[in-house]
């Protein structure tokens, strides 16, 4: 069985949610709505009770979403069912390496601290440099990340994935992520945090990677047994071809004391890479009461080595296109079954780390915020 493993960053909101009453508490001698719509398509009894309550909730809000056929469903409750993860399967001898596959550059993912965070998280040294300089050399990449409310665990999205040029002179990569953010329930304070997702670092953006990157627990503590310096964990296996798949289909789950990635191909439902890493101690909950979710994409500058950056807001790199549709948001304790992330679920919504940055990023708002669209233009 899989390990639940997880990544971090993170802010309390009080709500109330009527639920669905197509999704009714069964008992033992009553099936719900949902329940009996999986059974009338071939999903057993047996497989809906090791589905369990989220990824039964989650299937059924795929279903409201899309008109799944028989064998796109089965392929989604097969990939939900088969919890082992990239790493374990490569252990087992049943996946290798695919075409194409390359490991991204990790010391350059540290571009993860929008201005406000680094703010929030008293990490002086960082704001300072912004604060001296307008220079895109003190800021680490260009970024819009739209923020949830606190009292979050899991969000569901589908992804098409953008077209994308790199020059390689100033910039390293481009991702479309999810996140998730803790705060101390103790102070209130920011405290750790995780991007999970995808990150090309191809000058075309053809191959694209499952990765998770795990903040350090109050940004500035020590790694973990294991961890790298970066808290970098890239599937050791996966690469998607945007040649060949160009619509991904994400589960990002913050689970009591691990996060978990989960992609499918966004038109088959076919699973494509689960990969998850451990984070106890940074307050991760399946109730989410300490946790706020993201949406993100951005473009990163290429790292000097002395805590610089190339970055040049004319060096002609874009990412087009980057599109978040059918993004839902849950947590175990009083919203199991999901609902659309509407704005009223957001609390901010960031772009850039400086002003000029800013200019760059276009966002094209179709349903706020679970349907958006994100561009990056330098030029």
């Amino acid at each position: 069985m899989k390990k639940l493993l997880a990544v971090a960053l993170g802010f309390t909101l009080t709500f109330s949610v009527v639920l669905p009453t197509s999704f009714a508490t069964s008992t033992n001698k009553e099936i719900s709505e949902v329940e009996k719509k999986l059974i009338n398509k071939g999903v057993s009894k047996e497989e809906i009770t090791n589905l369990g309550k989220k990824y039964t909730s989650i299937i059924d809000n795929v279903l409201q979403s899309e008109d799944l056929s028989n064998e796109q469903l089965r392929n989604l409750v097969n990939g939900l069912l088969d919890r082992e993860t990239d790493d374990e399967k490569v252990k087992k001898g049943t996946m290798k390496k695919q075409d194409g596959y390359k490991e991204l550059p990790k010391h350059d993912f540290n571009m993860y601290k929008p201005k406000e965070l680094i703010k929030s998280r008293d990490l002086k040294n960082e704001v300072s440099a912004l604060a001296s300089s307008p220079s895109e050399e003190h800021s680490t990449g260009v970024i819009r990340n739209v923020i949830s409310q606190w009292g979050y665990s899991t969000t569901t999205m589908k992804i098409d994935l953008p077209s994308v040029y790199l020059n390689k002179t100033n910039d390293s990569s481009s991702y479309v992520f999810g996140g998730a953010y803790t705060k101390n329930p103790s102070t209130g304070m920011p405290y750790s945090g995780a991007d999970l997702g995808v990150g090309t670092e191809d000058s075309s953006g053809r191959y694209w990677f499952p990765v998770i990157y795990l903040g350090l627990p109050g940004w500035d503590g020590k790694r973990l047994p294991g961890e790298d310096d970066d808290g970098w964990y890239q599937s050791p296996t996966v690469s998607i071809d945007k040649n060949q798949v160009q619509k991904l289909y994400m589960i990002v789950e913050a689970n009591d004391d691990q996060l978990i990635l989960s992609i499918f191909n966004g038109i088959t439902y076919s699973e494509i890479s689960s990969i998850s890493m451990y984070a106890p101690g940074r307050y991760f909950t399946n109730e989410g009461q300490n946790v706020q979710l993201a949406q993100q994409a951005s473009i990163c500058y290429l790292a000097r080595g002395d805590g610089t950056y190339n970055g040049y807001l004319q060096s002609g790199s874009y990412m087009r296109y980057a599109t978040f549709s059918n993004v839902y948001i849950y947590n175990d304790l009083n919203l199991p079954n999901g609902t659309l992330w509407t704005s009223s679920y957001t609390s901010a919504i960031t772009k850039g780390e400086t002003t000029q940055a800013a200019a760059k990023i276009n966002a094209s708002v179709f349903s706020a915020d679970y349907n958006h669209q994100v561009s990056i233009n330098l030029n």
